[in-house]
């Protein structure tokens, strides 16, 4: 949607930035005021209203969002356009340590935490291959007794 186009509006609490100045007004409100709207099921508080409106859908098991290459649903648009960069080769989120792409932020957030744990905690590293047997052509046999090393014996 904003393809070529840097965001302009950017939060003085927290740095996130946006594309317009109504985005921006929106997110301060999570800065600057409570959370009034509470969900009568399982009082998680929002706010804004229309977040406990679109919260209350999941309670309601509301799927108003059809992928269109598979027969899944969501009850939430921005969880289906998640879920549509598994059928294509989109992979958006980038390691900024290594080369490694994500489809979701939290693969890349979980894959991230490897890089800053501390030496101790490291995965350990694949072990190597196993070696290939040798061919019977190249299998030695045991040496003549005569080309043996002679035994030491240290006094």
């Amino acid at each position: 949607a904003h393809s070529g186009e840097n965001p302009q509006y950017m939060c003085d609490q927290c740095s996130q930035s946006y594309y317009n100045v109504f985005a921006l007004k929106r997110h301060y409100i999570k800065h600057t005021s409570e959370r009034r709207f509470v969900c009568d099921i399982c009082n998680k508080a929002f706010w804004m209203k229309d977040a406990l409106k679109v919260h209350k859908r999941s309670h309601a098991n509301v799927k108003m969002f059809q992928c269109t290459q598979c027969s899944k649903a969501f009850a939430h648009k921005h969880t289906l356009v998640a879920h549509l960069r598994s059928h294509s080769s989109e992979q958006p989120f980038a390691c900024n340590v290594c080369p490694k792409t994500f489809i979701y932020k939290y693969n890349l957030d979980r894959h991230q935490q490897h890089h800053s744990l501390p030496p101790a905690i490291q995965p350990l590293p694949p072990p190597p291959p196993a070696p290939l047997p040798l061919p019977p052509s190249l299998i030695m046999m045991a040496p003549p007794k005569h080309l043996e090393m002679p035994t030491l014996h240290i006094l």
